[in-house]
């Protein structure tokens, strides 16, 4: 299999990263829940929760941005097209396809109508995620891989004493350090 690049798969491979130390974030936030918290404390777990899921929602969306000028990952298969064969390039138009159905409810709704701009006509957030956010998460990551050509490796090391994390791991579940 051949490896690919570009500098517009750079970039979604970036924000695959970006996604990724987000989630964990996220997830390491939950699990910090504590029944004794007085009602400010968790109102501000519960709040930190929501930004985490509003900031994950906007960058699960802006991978899918149509416009020619901004990173995307339609702009990332375009960039690598010419080393792809025929059969790659289909399957990778149809799994953009699918991404775009699967986070149609994400994009035309939660983030629309209340992060990106405040509608008039909405009265409640009509998408709660709540977590749930794995899915496209992990959508994301697997297409970057198919565009790449072989399993990316999404690591982050806070510090020299620390251990390296794998973050796809830790999306996956599996808190195995690398």
């Amino acid at each position: 299999m051949t490896i690919r690049t570009s500098t517009e798969l750079d970039a979604a491979r970036q924000e695959c990263l970006n996604l990724l130390i987000v989630y964990f974030t996220y997830r390491g936030t939950v699990a910090e829940f504590d029944r004794s918290w007085s009602r400010f404390e968790l109102h501000r777990w519960w709040t930190t929760l929501r930004v985490f899921e509003n900031d994950l929602i906007m960058r699960i969306c802006r991978l899918d941005d149509d416009d020619k000028s901004l990173h995307s990952l339609r702009q990332a298969l375009q960039s690598v097209r010419p080393q792809l064969l025929q059969k790659e390039a289909s399957a990778l138009d149809a799994r953009l396809k699918t991404y775009r159905q699967l986070i149609n409810p994400l994009k035309t709704k939660a983030r629309n109508y209340f992060l990106a701009h405040l509608d008039k006509k909405a009265t409640k957030v009509p998408v709660d995620p709540r977590g749930g956010l794995e899915v496209p998460l992990a959508e994301v990551v697997n297409i970057v891989d198919a565009m790449v050509g072989e399993t990316v490796h999404y690591r982050l090391r806070v510090g020299s004493l620390e251990p390296e994390l794998d973050l796809r791991s830790e999306l996956s579940g599996n808190t195995t350090r690398a």
